[in-house]
C-alpha cells in the first residue's frame, strides 16, 4: 500500500473514502468482491478494506437515520441523486 504521513507522524493510505450505510454489511461484501480490497479492521459499526493504494472505511448510518432510508430494486434515478467521486492522482 502506498502511504504518506501526516502532520502527527502518523503513517495513513495515499487515498481513500468514508461511506454511510444503511446496512454496512452488504456494502463490505460488495466492494471488498468488486474492488478486491481486503479488510484490514472490522468493528460491530465499521469495517476499513483496503488495497495498494486506497483505503475504504463502511460505516454503519445511525440507526434513526437508517430506518429512513429506502432502496429500491434497481435504484432509481432519483434515489441515487447527483454525487459523484473522483480519484485524482
Amino acid at each position: 500500500m502506498t502511504t504518506v504521513v501526516v502532520p502527527s507522524g502518523e503513517t495513513v493510505a495515499a487515498s481513500g473514502f468514508v461511506i454511510y450505510a444503511k446496512d454496512y454489511q452488504r456494502l463490505v461484501d460488495f466492494y471488498a468482491a468488486m474492488l478486491q480490497l481486503q479488510i484490514i479492521e472490522r468493528e460491530d459499526d465499521f469495517c476499513l478494506i483496503g488495497g495498494d493504494r486506497f483505503e475504504l472505511v463502511i460505516v454503519q448510518a445511525p440507526a434513526d437515520i437508517a430506518k429512513q432510508i429506502s432502496i429500491s430494486h434497481p435504484p432509481s434515478a432519483e434515489s441515487i441523486g447527483c454525487a459523484q467521486a473522483g480519484i485524482f492522482y
